[in-house]
């Protein structure tokens, strides 16, 4: 038996070993990082793409980055560090105080105030945009809030991005916020101009097919085990690129040669093995997906816009507006009412990552295209069940 635990980690947030096909999204991240350390002004970072796709690794690595280059980095989700006003501050500046009340003013987003005990029990006042600056001006600061389309509270949303903005001008300060393709929208709902005007935006969507050859190939390598290309070729090509997928492919490979200590190469008994167990779990990980909308409108809207995706990789909007609202024709008769239900079935499918608009390109793609064809064949399945009925 091999004697190594799996260098595949397939699962959300997981890093994997080797960060496979992520050059650019990575170069924008060293450059703010070269900013945050020259103690110059930095933009935001919104980096967005469909779920499994790598983002929260991204985040991770830069981390990583952040803490050998002395910079001071707060990586968190809304669940777990910002769930009210009350966490603002300690999330912000944590280990420099411990407020034991924070008091926000009505009118200024920017000076949140609050009352401090000192030693002596005497109370000290201070606003946030403040005691930020003068401690980042001392070591520079990220904070990489993850899943930040999930942070539904639009006063605290826009607090957070309103002091973020205010003091990256003034001292080294970096927020960078990542989520689904929702995230982009969901900052415009909410009154931000942080995202559309002040920062950057990084797009993470599928690998190229070489990059995820080298998700399976290099991991392996690095174990003393060849691969062939043909292998590698079909097996990006079963897992569409898709991240999530290739670590779960290369744990499936893992699984199966591991009782040979003495393996140098992957046969075609240990690629057969690999595929079986893969494919048994894309099936019930599509499945589950299929049952949240098999009795839902948008499960007619996914499926025109599948058929509408065949044999492309980028759409036209205009072009999925039309066949989504055709899909729902006889589900509302009146044409106004179907524009309108055609409009919300369009941003649930977006929500949900059926399809996304990459930052580059005003062309919708698919969040997972092989997903798109499993919904075609089962509501093709599902129709000849209701006429055979």
């Amino acid at each position: 038996m091999i004697n190594k635990p799996s260098p595949f980690t397939p699962g959300y947030g997981l890093s994997p070993p080797y960060l496979a096909g992520r050059e650019s999204q990575q170069a924008a991240f060293t450059e703010a990082l070269g900013r945050l350390r020259a103690g110059m002004p930095t933009q935001g970072i919104v980096m967005y793409g469909p779920r499994g796709m790598g983002k929260t690794a991204l985040l991770r690595w830069f981390e990583k980055q952040c803490r050998k280059a002395g910079v001071a980095p707060i990586l968190t989700t809304p669940a777990e560090g910002l769930r009210s006003f009350d966490d603002l501050p300690k999330l912000l500046l944590p280990g420099d105080w411990l407020p034991d009340k924070v008091v926000f003013g009505m009118g200024n987003i920017l000076n949140l105030q609050w009352a401090v005990k000192d030693d002596t029990g005497a109370k000290r006042h201070g606003a946030l945009k403040h005691h930020l600056v003068a401690a980042c001006r001392k070591a520079p600061r990220a904070l990489l809030l993850d899943e930040a389309h999930t942070l539904a509270d639009a006063e605290l949303y826009r607090a957070l991005l309103g002091v973020a903005q205010s003091v990256a001008d003034d001292a080294p300060f970096l927020l960078a916020l990542a989520g689904t393709p929702g995230l982009v929208p969901h900052l415009m709902t909410v009154g931000a101009t942080f995202a559309p005007a002040r920062s950057e935006k990084i797009g993470v969507g599928a690998l190229s097919r070489e990059a995820a050859c080298d998700a399976i190939r290099v991991p392996l390598r690095e174990a003393g085990i060849a691969i062939e290309a043909q292998a590698l070729a079909a097996i990006a090509e079963d897992c569409q690129s898709y991240p999530y997928f290739l670590q779960e492919w290369g744990k499936a490979l893992w699984h199966a040669i591991r009782e040979d200590a003495q393996l140098t190469a992957v046969d075609e008994a240990h690629i057969a093995a690999a595929n079986k167990i893969f494919r048994e779990l894309k099936e019930s990980f599509y499945a589950k997906r299929y049952r949240a909308m098999r009795d839902d409108p948008a499960l007619l809207a996914a499926a025109a816009v599948s058929r509408r995706f065949q044999g492309k990789l980028r759409v036209n909007p205009d072009e999925l507006t039309v066949f989504i609202k055709k899909s729902v024709t006889d589900l509302v008769p009146d044409a106004q009412a179907r524009a309108a239900k055609a409009v919300a079935l369009e941003r649930e499918l977006n929500r949900i990552d059926y399809f996304w608009y990459p930052p580059a390109g005003d062309k919708a793609e698919p969040g997972d295209l092989s997903f798109m064809t499993y919904i075609s064949e089962r509501y093709a399945e599902k129709l000849a069940l209701e006429k055979g009925q």
